[in-house]
């Protein structure tokens, strides 16, 4: 964890990487996409510095879901197909819960204001 000190106001910032990272192919993405048994219950497509991409992954972390991200930075392969995959949508991230779309970080965040997020999220966890 970081600290850092602004204008006399102490500001604490969270700091988490993957542990591991690799870059995925094209047909890897498709293959993950139509067998759900390989598939994560959630997934997180990513890219850079995003920081609504990390205000998402902030709160799946916060609600104890483990998710799998893949990181679109300097892949026009995989956007292409996240775009066909995400009905036109290709702005990050984007955000899946099973077979679910959820859409965006304001989808996200929606969600967990209406209170419908710990229930998406306990499905897929009961469905596994």
């Amino acid at each position: 964890m970081a600290k850092a000190r602004h204008r006399g106001a102490n500001i604490t910032i969270k700091v988490a990487w993957p542990r591991e990272r690799r870059r995925l192919d094209s047909g890897e993405i498709q293959g993950r996409w139509r067998g759900a048994d390989v598939m994560h219950k959630v997934t997180v497509y990513t890219a850079g510095n995003c920081c609504y991409c990390h205000m998402a992954k902030d709160l799946l972390r916060r609600k104890g879901a483990a998710f799998e991200e893949i990181d679109l930075t300097g892949r026009s392969d995989l956007r292409a197909d996240l775009r066909a995959r995400a009905g036109g949508r290709h702005t990050v991230p984007q955000i899946w819960i099973g077979s679910v779309h959820v859409g965006g970080c304001d989808d996200l965040f929606d969600l967990e204001r209406s209170g419908k997020l710990d229930a998406l999220l306990a499905q897929t966890t009961s469905a596994s």
